[in-house]
């Protein structure tokens, strides 16, 4: 079991968590057997606006809007309480937290197209910086745990275009040669696609199609 106060040291931010909040937060996370559920009755007691203004951005009436056709769910909250409805039992500490925090870059990547579409292009990118260096850190993890989580938000993009035949070999290798973890973000990838709510044949069958062996053999590792 992870030992949560046996973490990094802690944190000079001037945005520090309070520790009550912090212990309760990751043990939460850690140990919930229903992660969704728990998710939401940490926003409706107050600690997770405690822990990040990027976790109360999730629900704000502008910043935590979606794009209405790729996410019929809702805005970012709704989101991420299906993704961790999606993750498996026994999922790792990291891949909790990457998928709560997955989405942290919307806010700031959001761009409104006249028709009423959406774009958050270099949200994931935008994400990875926002957790390495900030709410890492603030919740007082290892640089180990940072690293892992942050290179799992970084990346949640990708495994979603992997069949798309304009990503290069060179583009998979450099995955393939950087990423700690292909088979928590296999599993974070398919929390993402169904915590859309659009559960269509399509959908299911692209996103079950992935294989790593297959994966490895067209990066050519």
């Amino acid at each position: 079991m992870f030992d949560i106060r046996n973490t990094a040291t802690t944190t000079n931010l001037s945005n520090a968590i309070p520790e009550r909040a912090r212990v309760h937060f990751l043990e939460t996370v850690e140990n919930s057997e229903n992660l969704s559920q728990d998710f939401r009755d940490m926003r409706e007691n107050g600690l997770l606006s405690k822990i990040s203004t990027h976790l109360s951005n999730m629900w704000h009436k502008e910043l935590g809007q979606q794009d209405p056709k790729w996410h019929p769910e809702g805005d970012t909250f709704e989101h991420v309480c299906l993704v961790l409805r999606h993750l498996p039992k026994d999922a790792s500490f990291a891949l909790r937290l990457a998928a709560i925090f997955h989405d942290i870059g919307k806010p700031f990547t959001s761009f409104d197209f006249p028709d009423g579409g959406r774009s958050n292009k270099g949200h994931a990118a935008l994400g990875y910086h926002l957790f390495k260096r900030e709410i890492g850190p603030a919740l007082n993890l290892s640089e180990e745990l940072i690293n892992e989580i942050s290179e799992l938000i970084k990346w949640h993009m990708f495994l979603h275009d992997i069949n798309n035949p304009n990503i290069v070999s060179s583009s998979l290798k450099n995955y393939f040669s950087t990423h700690p973890s292909l088979d928590d973000m296999v599993k974070l990838q398919y929390a993402d696609a169904m915590g859309t709510g659009q559960l269509s044949e399509e959908r299911l069958k692209r996103v079950r199609s992935i294989e790593i062996q297959n994966l490895k053999n067209k990066s050519d590792l």
